[in-house]
């Protein structure tokens, strides 16, 4: 297993040239590297990477670039890929392990921009009698994070230790210098987490499922109406995604919460007035004949690379005119569902049902169902 990363808090008002003097003057032999860098952080758009406590990132310097894939508890270095860039997704890497590692973690979402952080960074490679490097400091000073919305913050300098395999008795060594002489602060935290707490970001926040939690007593039109609120945003929030078109779980996430709420309305016969209840079941009719094209093509495109590896090695090519044709049916199909949304009658459709959901329930009631308590009617279906 990789050896453990540790993060130290240095003391504020650090002078870096004493620092690295002092180093130099304990250790002997320290080879030095300074340079402007840029961590830039991605993830998927319900966090995969982070629920699954690890980190994508792309460490940038005036010498090129680096991709890691990083556990956050406790910090470790797991992958590496030299890169210049970020990758949108797994396809954009060479074949190998780090492409293998990251689909496992992400597929089929896509990536993009979490956090950056770019501060000025001295690199001390520490050498022992062979010349051999038994351990790596980066000490980072002048550190900004920066927030895809425009927010910035200030975080404090840091000295983050990467121990080198064989050597962790020179890590342990110089761990126990930072802290015992030189007041380093050890943090039992992944430079990741430190700056979004900086930042205020919750980097979870978008893949959190709404929860609604139901009064057994509440009046049961009250309640349905709590429960299909909810999904209403969740296909708000897929909407855009949904539009792209590039990331298929954006439709996916949009056409469950669809699904549910036409299951809902199709229980709801004696709780709500029978012509809107007509009406939206007709038009959520309508908005699922609409997604269903292009979410069957996706799943085939999906399944292409499972299609592939199930024929002989001699004739996996041949699918490749049917990928091409899936591929064009699936661009022409999401183009008319896209002009379908872009209508007034779609429109419509949601400003009318986020009304009817956030008004208040008729008094006096439609039915004598809509006043019962919801687990009265509940029971009975």
């Amino acid at each position: 297993m990789p050896a453990r990363i540790r993060l130290f808090r240095l003391p504020e008002g650090t002078d870096l040239c004493a620092l690295e003097e002092t180093l130099r003057t304990t250790f002997g032999r320290v080879r030095r590297d300074a340079h402007p860098t840029a961590y830039r952080y991605a993830d998927t758009f319900d966090a995969r990477l982070y629920r699954s406590g690890t980190v994508l990132l792309l460490e940038e310097t005036d010498a090129g670039g680096t991709l890691w894939i990083e556990q956050r508890r406790p910090p470790r270095r797991l992958r590496s890929l030299p890169m210049r860039r970020l990758p949108e997704r797994p396809q954009d890497l060479p074949p190998g392990p780090f492409r293998e590692a990251l689909a496992e973690r992400i597929a089929p979402r896509l990536l993009g921009p979490v956090l950056t952080l770019r501060f000025d960074g001295l690199t001390l490679a520490f050498l022992n009698r062979d010349e051999k490097t038994v351990a790596r400091l980066l000490l980072a000073t002048n550190v900004r994070g920066h927030a895809p919305d425009g927010s910035t913050a200030t975080l404090p300098p840091v000295a983050i230790l990467y121990p080198v395999r064989g050597f962790r008795r020179a890590a342990r060594r110089l761990a126990r210098f930072l802290t015992e002489h030189l007041g380093a602060e050890p943090l039992d935290a992944h430079p990741f987490d430190l700056a979004v707490e900086t930042l205020g970001l919750d980097p979870a926040a978008r893949a959190h499922r709404p929860e609604v939690t139901l009064d057994p007593d509440e009046r049961a039109d009250r309640a349905i109406r709590r429960l299909l609120l909810p999904l209403l945003e969740t296909m708000i929030l897929n909407e855009p995604g949904l539009r792209d078109g590039r990331d298929p779980e954006f439709l996916h996430d949009y056409r469950v919460a669809l699904r549910r709420t036409r299951t809902l309305l199709g229980h709801l016969k004696n709780l709500f007035p029978l012509d809107p209840l007509a009406h939206f079941r007709s038009a959520f009719k309508w908005l699922g004949a609409l997604t269903g094209p292009v979410r069957d093509l996706d799943v085939y495109l999906l399944q292409m690379d499972a299609y592939r590896q199930a024929l002989p090695e001699a004739v996996r090519t041949d699918l490749a005119p049917l990928e091409a044709f899936l591929r064009r049916e699936r661009q022409a199909a999401h183009a008319a569902l896209v002009a379908a949304l872009d209508t007034p009658r779609y429109r419509r459709l949601l400003a009318a049902w986020r009304s009817f959901l956030e008004a208040d329930p008729p008094e006096p009631p439609h039915t004598p169902e809509a006043h019962r308590p919801i687990h009265t009617v509940a029971s009975r279906h």
